[in-house]
């Protein structure tokens, strides 16, 4: 497959809940000559949603500088390291300027000073963007959506291993909380599976058989992908997408896939997690080809149990 001139007309979005193996997938991507992907960031949700009094399109040069300032003040897009005045004089240039077009030039400047001539640009991110695709869809009619999921209950053990960089806190400790998340997140993605722009991709499919999934991602993105290729992004490398403030988080990022993360969360949750987990989300951990480890009896049991004790504190 021959690669295309100039970059994609829309980004890509890899979407997924935190701690799902995405910085692991956009890790050996970036590794490819057609694929950019810009550091997680809260951008697309900010131009969308922030200062709506301010309407859409901006037309002002006022207006513009004020989202502007709302963009750079989230520690993440720090890692960026675009010039304010810069963009913000490209951006008036442009004026009026829908917000779509503001959040494309932001993420296609990032783009061009880091990936040069490379086709797929972009962005992943859990949370919000995970759940409101069809937003996604009218603001980015032509974005291509890579939507990984990865077992509920390897996520919530990740998250409880994980510590935050500015709190210093897990990033989860209540399985109900997670397994609530998780299933509107994956509800969401099922609702999007049938889309010719969408391509549903498991982490344990990954980690377990590489080489065909990330060519069938390849495949999706239509970007070239022969053995050369291949063996270029799935040979132990130093990870270059992952800054020093987070590395802590992300220890097996450039290593060859380890089938035993799998099911390693089977060791470290607790019995009363995972049955927690399995009754909120059992309908969407079966859709997705995830094996329960407790039956539905002991499932309707906790279920009572939790809501005695619930009613119990109320009353």
């Amino acid at each position: 497959m021959m690669p295309q001139e100039g970059p994609c007309p829309d980004p890509l979005f890899i979407l997924c809940k935190g701690r799902s193996g995405s910085t692991f997938l956009v890790d050996i991507l970036i590794r490819h000559p057609e694929i950019g992907m810009a550091p997680v960031s809260d951008l697309i949700r900010t131009m969308l949603q922030a200062y709506p009094e301010l309407g859409d399109p901006l037309r002002s040069h006022e207006g513009v500088k004020t989202m502007l300032h709302k963009i750079f003040e989230e520690p993440k897009f720090e890692t960026w390291e675009l010039k304010f005045e810069i963009l913000l004089e490209e951006l008036v240039s442009q004026l009026p300027l829908c917000r779509s077009d503001m959040a494309r030039a932001i993420l296609l400047a990032y783009h061009h000073k880091n990936y040069p001539g490379r086709k797929i640009w972009g962005l992943k991110r859990g949370g919000w963007l995970a759940t409101h695709i069809h937003t996604l869809r009218r603001h980015f009619p032509q974005s291509k959506y890579l939507l990984l999921i990865r077992d509920g209950r390897a996520v919530f053990a990740s998250s409880k291993r994980a510590i935050h960089s500015d709190t210093s806190l897990p990033l989860e400790e209540d399985s109900l909380r997670s397994a609530q998340v998780w299933k509107k997140i994956v509800s969401s993605f099922i609702s999007q599976k049938d889309q010719a722009s969408v391509l549903i991709v498991r982490y344990e499919d990954l980690v377990t058989e590489p080489r065909e999934i990330i060519a069938k991602i390849l495949w999706f993105l239509g970007v070239t992908c022969n053995d050369d290729v291949m063996d270029n992004l799935l040979f132990s490398h130093t990870p270059k997408y992952i800054y020093e403030r987070d590395r802590h988080l992300h220890e097996n990022v450039g290593k060859a896939p380890q089938k035993d993360r799998a099911s390693a969360w089977k060791k470290t949750l607790s019995p009363k997690e995972i049955k927690t987990f399995e009754k909120i989300a059992a309908k969407e951990l079966v859709s997705q080809g995830y094996d329960l480890l407790y039956p539905a009896s002991s499932l309707r049991s906790l279920f009572f149990h939790m809501t005695k004790e619930f009613y119990r504190e109320v009353t």
